[in-house]
């Protein structure tokens, strides 16, 4: 997953994760960008919601000879239409990614998936304990979706 560091310095910045040490390098539209596989130390960076995130790539712009048009309408959030979300389909990236910008958790502990899993579904039964993060993830997601769903059907599926 590439982790973007909001800390901008002349050259990156290498940062040393759990003994390991990733350089975050700038590219060309001026993010500073490391790879990292490690789920523990994507973890450890995401949960320094000040420092890193997960790295979008800024658009490019168009270029066009004409004045664009007023009518355009802008590219939707990845998660816009929740009803129509196949969870199934969803990578680990972007389960975390969802976690962290529709439910508004960190994704490095199970137990503030669970505690925002009962505060949002008191009814239902929270995911398991043996499960992992990403798994847990799979289910919430699973159930927002379904809650979409429901809303969008006006309550009749």
């Amino acid at each position: 997953m590439q982790i973007q560091c909001l800390v901008i310095r002349e050259g990156g910045s290498k940062v040393d994760v759990f003994g390991k040490e990733y350089h975050f390098k700038p590219l060309p539209d001026g993010c500073h960008v490391a790879d990292v596989e490690d789920d523990d130390h994507i973890d450890r960076l995401l949960a320094i919601s000040e420092g890193y995130r997960i790295y979008r790539p800024k658009a490019k712009p168009e270029v066009t000879a004409s004045k664009p048009d007023d009518n355009t309408t802008k590219p939707e959030a990845p998660f816009s239409d929740l009803p129509n979300l196949i969870v199934s389909e969803m990578s680990d990236d972007d389960l975390r990614l969802f976690a962290t910008e529709v439910m508004g958790i960190p994704t490095k502990n199970k137990a503030p998936i669970i505690e925002w899993y009962a505060k949002a579904f008191p009814e239902g039964n929270p995911p398991e304990q043996s499960l992992s993060v990403v798994e847990m993830l799979r289910q919430c997601a699973a159930e927002i979706v379904k809650k979409e769903q429901m809303a969008a059907a006006g309550g009749n599926i």
